[in-house]
């Protein structure tokens, strides 16, 4: 019995290779199509943390009608209203909060190569939303304490004025961003 075992481990030793690149390549496509599934997975996850980026933005948009409304409400001009910053639950900033770290940075392609290094598309447009939205400094600096926006894609971003102070931006790709009068 043992010589059997070990003539075949020793037939096993000598045929790996054919085990591993043979005409089948079995365990070669077995990790093909384990690189492919988890490949899907992840572009599943990122549409679905983008949906909820929506979601999230409609909640925000429904918080500042309401508070327009209200200051509308007491009489307050349309013209000053417009004018104002307001501000956003705590429910909402820790929302937006705990988006800002799900959206992981990753490699991908771009024109026809891969991009030099992992950055996340999703983070730069979560904060160029964001630094549109007409929220109170208080807001920002709320979410910007605990938010990241790490290796942040930001290329050609037009971040003018925008309220960036305290802002986790490390190894974020501004190249091409334009900041002017932008409070870092």
């Amino acid at each position: 019995l043992t010589f059997i075992v070990a003539c075949v481990g020793t037939w096993l030793l000598l045929n790996q290779n054919d085990l591993l690149n043979g005409q089948n390549g079995l365990l070669k496509n077995q990790n093909t199509l384990i690189q492919h599934q988890m490949s899907l997975e992840e572009a599943s996850r990122r549409s679905a943390l983008v949906m909820l980026m929506s979601n999230i933005m409609d909640k925000v948009d429904a918080e500042i009608k309401e508070q327009r409304s209200e200051l509308r409400g007491k009489g307050i001009s349309k013209a000053a209203v417009d004018t104002m910053k307001f501000s956003l639950s705590q429910s909402l900033i820790g929302q937006i909060v705990a988006l800002s770290h799900s959206f992981k940075p990753y490699t991908y392609m771009e024109e026809d190569d891969l991009i030099e290094r992992p950055l996340s598309p999703e983070r730069g447009q979560l904060l160029i939303t964001l630094t549109l939205l007409p929220l109170d400094t208080f807001t920002f600096h709320k979410v910007y304490q605990s938010a990241t926006f790490e290796k942040a894609d930001l290329r050609g971003a037009d971040l003018q004025g925008a309220d960036l102070q305290g802002a986790d931006l490390e190894e974020a790709e501004l190249s091409g961003a334009d900041l002017t009068a932008a409070d870092l």
